[in-house]
């Protein structure tokens, strides 16, 4: 078995860009999504470019720049498409979710995702939580679980990539060499 590919769904975009990793103050975050989609390892699906990117922001520009190769969204495909019909059979079958719920997911792009995901071996980078069992909502977590396709968030991902974000020169504070801890 092969080193995790990682696919992301729109939130693991949204949240980091609105609430942690801003372009502004931490634009390492997003120069090693570039160099890890570079190295084959994040990628994304169109589905997801396009829910992404109906609000007019810094984060649209980011994914539409030519600094994002045009290769890190995949089309999706025939055999994902197949596996998505069986998604929305599944959601469509579950009877704590309701109608509403079932169409919203359906119109979105997290069936698809997950499809993908499942076709090609890959891992889904989600920020949502698992929902309870007595939920109403359909959760990428939960449809991963059904379909048996890996998931995690941001950072273990990050962590799995060997991802660190490192200030250098000379006010570098290193907090393992601060803290007496070996980092060998």
């Amino acid at each position: 078995m092969g080193k995790p590919v990682y696919l992301m769904d729109s939130n693991s975009f949204i949240e980091p860009f609105n609430n942690y990793y801003s372009l502004e103050y931490v634009p390492g975050f997003w120069d090693a999504l570039i160099r890890e989609h570079q190295r084959g390892n994040i990628f994304s699906i169109n589905a997801i470019k396009n829910e992404v990117t109906k609000k007019e922001d810094g984060l649209k520009q980011w994914l539409e720049s030519p600094n994002l190769p045009k290769s890190f969204f995949l089309d999706e495909d025939e055999p994902a498409l197949k596996t998505y019909e069986s998604i929305i059979a599944w959601t469509r079958s579950h009877s704590l979710f309701t109608p509403q719920n079932q169409q919203l997911f359906a119109s979105g792009a997290d069936g698809i995702l997950v499809a993908y995901a499942k076709v090609h071996g890959m891992v889904v980078v989600t920020q949502e939580k698992p929902a309870a069992s007595n939920t109403t909502k359909v959760k990428i977590p939960n449809v991963c679980e059904q379909f048996d396709v890996q998931h995690v968030n941001v950072v273990e991902m990050l962590q799995a990539l060997n991802v660190r974000f490192i200030l250098d020169g000379p006010s570098r504070h290193d907090l393992f060499s601060a803290s007496g801890l070996d980092v060998e």
